[in-house]
Order: C-alpha cells, then structure tokens, then sequence
C-alpha cells in the first residue's frame, strides 16, 4: 500500500522480538513506517529460520522410581481394593504436556529434557519417559 510521506498510517507492521518471535506493531507515521521498513530488511534475511520452526507436542511422564515410597498410590490401592478390584501393583504418576517450537524433534526432545530434569522431575527420586510427536 502506498502513502503520501506526511500521511498518517493505520496499520500493523512486523518486527523482530529480542526473543526471536515476530510480532505486529500499530505505526502511526510515515517516518516510522520507514525506520520499521529498514528494520525488515535487516529482518528478512534472518526470516526463514523463524518459519522453519516447527510445533511439537512432547509428552512428559514422571513417577517415583521402584523402592521409593509411594502413599498417593497405596491410599489409592487399597480404595481400589475395598471396591473388589483385585489387582498386583498400582503406581502413581504425574503427566506433562509441553507444546514447544523447534527445528527438529531430537531439539525438542533436548529443551523438553532439559525443563524435565530442572524443575518437573527430581532425578534423585523419580524416573520419566519423554515423548515427541509433530503437532
């Protein structure tokens, strides 16, 4: 669209995060409308590696590893049984699912193992599987 060099302009512009994410912008004059034209420019070589991005869904199964105590899954069992279930063993686990951007799965897998092993689970005390699936 093209405007006088005095005109005012409604409309939505992109640019580039500090977090690497493309984001739109509300402009108001011609002049800023330049210096965010010269910001594209610059912008647009690094462009494709942000498209190229793909969605994963990683799915994060955290339980206490065998021997370890586990009164959540007892108190549960023993329900379980007063109602006539009849069963060997029961096991509580806890279940994550992160949406995540990445260029390939084995990365996705890495961030995802990553936020697993500093925060969702404790290494000492629990063993995870991780899985990884294209959204």
């Amino acid at each position: 669209m093209l405007h006088s060099p005095g005109s005012q302009l409604r409309e939505m512009s992109l640019f580039h995060c500090p977090v690497g994410a493309v984001s739109a912008v509300h402009l108001g004059e011609a002049s800023q409308l330049r210096a965010a034209s010269v910001e594209s420019q610059a912008f647009s070589t690094r462009l494709p590696a942000v498209w190229m991005m793909t969605g994963y869904t990683a799915t994060v199964t955290v339980r206490l590893k065998q021997g370890v105590l586990d009164p959540e899954a007892k108190t549960t069992e023993r329900a379980l049984e007063r109602l006539g279930f009849e069963l060997s063993e029961l096991r509580a686990a806890d279940v994550f699912e992160i949406d995540i951007e990445a260029d390939s799965p084995g990365a996705a897998r890495e961030r995802v193992t990553e936020m697993t092993e500093r925060l969702l689970a404790n290494p000492t005390l629990h063993d995870y599987e991780i899985e990884v699936e294209s959204q």
